[in-house]
């Protein structure tokens, strides 16, 4: 049993904890990080999960500096473009990376590296506070320590909904005038890649624009990106 947890959280919320506004004159401030503090914070998170389990093997999954799926839509996470990413964020990554068992892949999320390292790792557990880990079949483990089950059938169907409605955060934007209520309307009479075309045609749109969304809101699994080449398979009805 391996626990693989998508790290990025973890590392976002350490360093967030350790920073603090300061200023010496009362005119002037700055941001200061005490990575100390931030690794006492990282360290007591990433063993408040680890104890919800009863296995001490675990793996911590980060995000890599570039992204595949801004190919697939430039536009992916352009809303976060200005956004300044925690002080000493690097440097921190590459500290926990060398002490940690942990991946990074070029061009992906860490979510990707959940995705493929549970469906590959046998009796693997997840862990993740991002919904989008609702589409990868297997055992996961949620923030309150509930564990649960997601089956292929369930997998898909929150993929072909994510599909449909889009993601505010990552920008991407699904179908118009799609909403989770009228995605599950949908889908509940036929959860199927036809009926999510269709209700792109139907607003006016195309299968090539409904299969954009698909490779965005997509997460890997196992088997689906090429260590060699550093690239992922994109997902093809």
């Amino acid at each position: 049993m391996k626990l693989v947890i998508d790290a990025d959280t973890l590392l976002y919320q350490a360093l967030t904890f350790a920073t603090e506004e300061v200023s010496f004159d009362g005119v002037e401030y700055t941001l200061h990080c005490n990575h100390v503090k931030a690794r006492e914070s990282f360290d007591y998170h990433l063993e408040k999960i680890r104890s919800m389990t009863a296995h001490d093997s675990y793996v911590l999954c980060f995000t890599s500096d570039n992204n595949f799926r801004k190919a697939v839509l430039p536009t992916y996470k352009a809303t976060r473009a200005g956004t300044r990413k925690p002080l000493g964020y690097q440097v921190f990554r590459a500290k926990i990376m060398v002490e940690f068992d942990s991946i990074m892949k070029d061009g992906l999320e860490a979510d990707d590296c959940v995705g493929i390292l549970g469906t590959k790792l046998e009796n693997a557990i997840m862990w993740s506070d991002d919904k989008d880990l609702k589409q990868i079949p297997g055992r996961h483990l949620n923030s309150e320590g509930f564990e649960f089950q997601v089956t292929p059938e369930e997998g898909h169907a929150f993929f072909l909904l994510q599909t449909l409605t889009g993601d505010n955060v990552d920008n991407y934007s699904g179908c118009p005038g799609i909403g989770p209520k009228k995605a599950e309307s949908i889908l509940g009479k036929s959860c199927t890649w036809e009926a999510v075309v269709e209700t792109y045609e139907k607003a006016g749109l195309t299968e090539a624009d409904a299969l954009v969304q698909a490779r965005c809101a997509r997460i890997l699994r196992h088997g689906e990106y090429n260590s060699d080449t550093r690239t992922p398979t994109l997902w093809t009805p």
